[in-house]
């Protein structure tokens, strides 16, 4: 397991380095035989602004992809890369945008349809529908509950789930199925819900009763947040962040609760996991402050090897990229 192999001090970080993916598998080959270098996209307000930008894995093309006065933030690719999806606020609220993977073609989803405030948006399988969770005043006491709407702004509708609790950073299995959120009846104190795909709880992970918890730390005390669950490709592990050892760290879970396991201990804060396919070999993008400020990284799981993908002064967070591997027609 990958939290077994990292330990304090073994991951090797390194800025700008562009890994050896021909030697490891990771570049992507298309049907002419064409190596594609993928890239991360992520928002960043070193223009002034949130903005949605990409960059290359290597480090290369960065591009701003939104380039408007508005807040852009919250960036979400389908799963097999061709639709991204964003949260575009100003004064007047904030809407849904959608647009290719590019940022060309950009179009107001919800369109003052939804009425609240949205804290997080996640694709369906196929591109097939938004689910996204959102603050409506009247309704569930204000908490953030979820939402689905389909990818022509048609069908907008709240998922049936305890409104009792508050809902933020849902995501969807990509073998479908399966909804991954941070819930609890506080911001203050949220754990990673497993529910069905209409809101019915499965399970909370990590269960109080995993038999690493006691050694890990105790998930369930005050305090202590379990948040921003990601999906592996398959469906089947689960990664999260946890400050249940103080600075926030990334976690890793088979997303039935067992084996529960640390997957980078290191004194920093890191947040907003995003697992692209194992058959890639690109393993997890994540944002990070190990060098002073929010910064995009990238874990190769092959090498365990840490790659800085950015380098600016401003914040630069919430990675997506491809999770299904997109192949280039030569």
């Amino acid at each position: 397991m990958i939290g077994d192999r990292l330990k304090h001090g073994r991951v090797k970080a390194r800025r700008f380095a562009f890994l050896a993916f021909a030697a490891i598998g990771a570049l992507a080959i298309g049907a002419c035989g064409e190596a594609v270098v993928p890239s991360v996209t992520f928002q960043s307000d070193r223009d002034g602004n949130w903005e949605i930008y990409s960059v290359l894995i290597d480090g290369t093309g960065l591009t701003n992809l939104t380039n408007n006065p508005a807040a852009d933030s919250y960036p979400a690719l389908s799963l097999e890369g061709e639709v991204l999806a964003f949260i575009r606020s100003s004064e007047s609220g904030n809407d849904i945008w959608t647009s290719d993977p590019d940022g060309a073609n950009a179009t107001n989803l919800t369109n003052g349809s939804a009425t609240g405030e949205i804290h997080s948006i996640a694709w369906f399988p196929r591109a097939s529908a938004l689910l996204f969770t959102m603050s409506v005043d009247g309704v569930a006491e204000g908490r953030s509950q979820m939402y689905k709407i389909n990818t022509d702004g048609t069908g907008l509708a709240k998922l049936d789930a305890d409104e009792a609790l508050f809902y933020r950073n849902a995501q969807v299995s990509p073998v479908g199925g399966r909804i991954a959120a941070s819930a609890g009846t506080s911001l203050d104190s949220l754990d990673v819900y497993l529910l069905e795909t209409d809101g019915r709880l499965l399970n909370i992970l990590p269960p109080a009763g995993d038999f690493r918890t006691k050694a890990l730390g105790d998930f369930r005390a005050e305090g202590v947040n379990e948040d921003e669950p990601d999906f592996d490709v398959t469906g089947r592990r689960l990664y999260y962040t946890t400050n249940v050892r103080g600075p926030l760290a990334l976690f890793e879970v088979e997303s039935d609760g067992r084996k529960n396991a640390p997957l980078i201990e290191l004194e920093s804060n890191d947040r907003h996991p995003y697992k692209s396919s194992e058959l890639e070999g690109f393993g997890l993008a994540f944002t990070s402050d190990r060098d002073g400020n929010d910064e995009i990284y990238v874990l190769n799981q092959t090498s365990n090897e840490l790659t800085r993908l950015t380098n600016n002064p401003a914040q630069d967070m919430r990675p997506t990229w491809v999770k299904e591997p997109h192949q280039k027609v030569g």
